[in-house]
């Protein structure tokens, strides 16, 4: 617009014609002038309304981000880093609801520190949260991409297989078993109440249990804690199937 009125004024400006003509011509001209004015102001306006524009749509990305971290911090257990309680019951939901639709079979573990009162009371709750954080890691280092390991409560996790058989799920509890076991957790000289480092030898149990037809979470989840009960009652430090 603002090239148009310039080519519009120039050759006003230079055309020759009477002094009618000339005078009409500088009115057109005052005319111009005023349309270039405010199509300026139009221009600054829109240049303005882009700035907002951008001004908003980055505090959107801001929040957008703002809100995906909270989310994920309300679903995340603060000291292990694994998913809390809530996440794993939504993945339990969920993982039924695709188990079901697509017909494939779905796993539940459940694993609990063998005697960890014991750890707590011995060498403090601080020495207790290293273990708790030493498991969660190793935990999450055994499971598949496609499983969920969660702090199911105080020293129990809970592990949700999607597309596991019983076979599956039971040689992966087993892995992890095997490990804790056979890899002490290091107490190193600032997590220790003497200074002093050392290892803690610690074990664990396990109770494994696969989903049944037109069964409920509750029902898994009880059936894996009744697994996980006779692997303590066996002598603990090993994992049983369901019943």
């Amino acid at each position: 617009v603002t090239r148009g009125i310039d080519g519009i004024a120039r050759t006003l400006v230079a055309a020759p014609m009477t002094e009618a003509l000339a005078a009409t011509r500088r009115q057109i001209l005052v005319g111009l002038k005023e349309v270039y004015g405010e199509t300026n102001q139009l221009r600054g306006g829109i240049r303005a309304a882009e700035a907002r524009a951008r001004e908003l749509e980055e505090a959107v990305t801001r929040t957008s981000a703002e809100l995906r971290e909270a989310r994920a911090e309300a679903a995340t257990d603060p000291l292990t880093t694994l998913p809390n309680r809530g996440a794993f019951d939504l993945a339990m939901a969920e993982g039924i609801e695709a188990a079901r639709r697509l017909k494939r079979p779905l796993a539940l573990a459940l694993v609990d520190i063998d005697h960890f009162k014991r750890v707590n009371d011995v060498w403090g709750h601080g020495v207790g949260d290293v273990v708790l954080r030493n498991l969660s890691a190793k935990i999450q280092q055994e499971v598949r991409g496609q499983d969920t390991a969660a702090r199911y409560g105080g020293e129990e996790f809970g592990i949700v297989l999607q597309g596991a058989s019983e076979t599956v799920a039971f040689g992966l509890a087993e892995r992890i078993r095997h490990r804790v076991e056979s890899e002490p957790v290091l107490i190193r000289q600032d997590d220790s109440a003497d200074g002093v480092e050392f290892q803690i030898p610690i074990t664990l149990s396990a109770g494994v249990a696969v989903l049944r037809e037109g069964e409920t979470a509750l029902s898994l989840l009880k059936r894996a804690d009744q697994a996980l009960y006779l692997a303590k009652a066996g002598g603990r430090n090993r994992v049983c199937p369901q019943a």
